[in-house]
């Protein structure tokens, strides 16, 4: 008898493992990663001049989600002539209308559920236009460069370069000063001179330089 219940409780036990392994195993699947915010970005046509790109949105819960009276908001224009406006990640789907401050507008976008870019297409009468979807363009980023102290040398390199791309920075000591090595919130990256990396997000990087201490050795 006492084997017998030794035997239930090692089959019980093996049982409670499985469960709980498979339980794991099926709560690691069907995980649901985090989707990303949309993005929305349309390029004016040229004889719009200086005038903002107006971004009129709703959803079929909140017909004024954006904007409280039409033409809705104005939206930012980037370095690539692209006007963009990123919603919450919380906005699954959305409807978008693209205007000159209310005239003239795009007709209706409807069911937009990811990232996407759109420019003029033709006008489908007075005042309203088509657009079309287009390649986004890779985005910019900054890489700034300092020299710290200033008077210990100078750097090259910084500037806007698109995501992707290469970017070099140099260092060059002054006299009676040496390089120590580049860092980036107080971590080094590199103790070379020229420090080359590939651009995928805002860069603030330092140059540093100490005073040179090693004796003067005349030449004969």
């Amino acid at each position: 008898m006492k084997k017998l219940r030794l035997f239930n409780a090692l089959i019980f036990a093996c049982l409670l493992l499985t469960t709980n392994i498979w339980g794991q195993q099926n709560f690691q699947v069907n995980k649901t990663p985090e989707s990303s915010a949309i993005t929305v970005s349309f390029k004016k046509p040229a004889d719009w001049g200086d005038s903002p790109v107006y971004l009129w949105a709703w959803t079929d819960d909140n017909p004024q989600f954006l904007g409280e009276d039409w033409p809705g908001i104005p939206i930012s224009e980037g370095e690539n002539g692209f006007s963009s406006y990123t919603f919450d990640s919380s906005v699954k789907i959305v409807n978008i209308i693209f205007s000159k401050d209310g005239s003239p507008q795009s007709t209706n976008i409807t069911n937009v559920v990811k990232s996407t870019c759109y420019e003029f297409d033709a006008y489908v009468s007075e005042n309203t236009f088509s657009v079309k979807t287009v390649d986004c363009p890779a985005p910019s980023y900054t890489v700034s460069v300092s020299a710290n102290p200033a008077e210990g040398g100078t750097v090259t390199g910084g500037g806007s370069y698109e995501s992707g791309t290469s970017c070099t920075v140099t260092a060059i000591a002054y006299g009676g000063y040496i390089f120590t090595g580049w860092t980036e919130n107080n971590e080094v990256v590199s103790t070379e001179l020229s420090y080359t990396f590939t651009v995928e997000k805002d860069r603030t990087l330092t140059a540093n330089f100490e005073e040179d201490d090693s004796p003067f050795i005349p030449i004969t």
